[in-house]
């Protein structure tokens, strides 16, 4: 498995082009094996809330969370255009090998294409400690009760053995 890192991809109606907050934290997590290791880092409004143990134990959640599923982007409009192009080349061509064609094809694809949003994206999957929400509806509850906006920064995962390294736009204009 790739080392991955993920950051502030193209910019989109969810994110403003303002600088990064400073109120915030930075959790990790290594599994048992010593084998997966993840820093993340989440972004609030208020310097209170950061130091807050719901705010760290959801940032020690999320860290959790990405070294067991292993996403490769935090939002899905930061996905690459040629990323999804392809995806949808290669669905387009699973759905035609099974005799779908006009319509059906169209909602065969884009059936499927949720689905690769839900593994790949962050935000987009169900959360670990609750599968009931999603990643991103668990954090805006949890941003609720604590009346502050809450985002995920960015996040690097490693995997022992891992050769390959995947960025996302903004982690290598940081980087």
């Amino acid at each position: 498995m790739p080392i991955i890192v993920a950051g502030l991809g193209e910019p989109d109606e969810n994110r403003s082009n303002v600088a990064p907050s400073t109120k915030g934290c930075v959790a990790s997590f290594i599994d048992e094996g010593k084998r997966v290791g993840v820093i993340v880092e989440l972004h609030c409004e208020s310097d209170f809330v950061a130091r807050s143990d719901e705010f760290r134990k959801l940032a020690e959640d999320l860290a959790r969370h990405i070294g067991e599923l292993s996403p490769r982007f935090i939002y899905k409009e930061e996905v690459p255009r040629d990323v999804v192009a392809k995806e949808r080349e290669l669905l387009r061509a699973e759905a035609i090998a099974v005799g779908q064609s006009g319509r059906e094809l169209e909602e065969y694809v884009e059936s499927k294409l949720a689905g690769f949003y839900t593994a790949a994206c962050l935000m987009e999957q169900r959360f670990v400690r609750n599968r009931e929400f999603s990643v991103g509806e668990m954090i805006a509850r949890i941003g609720v009760e604590l009346a502050v906006s809450i985002k995920v920064h960015r996040y690097v995962r490693f995997e022992l053995g891992g050769k390959e390294v995947r960025q996302s736009q903004a982690a290598r204009k940081s980087g």
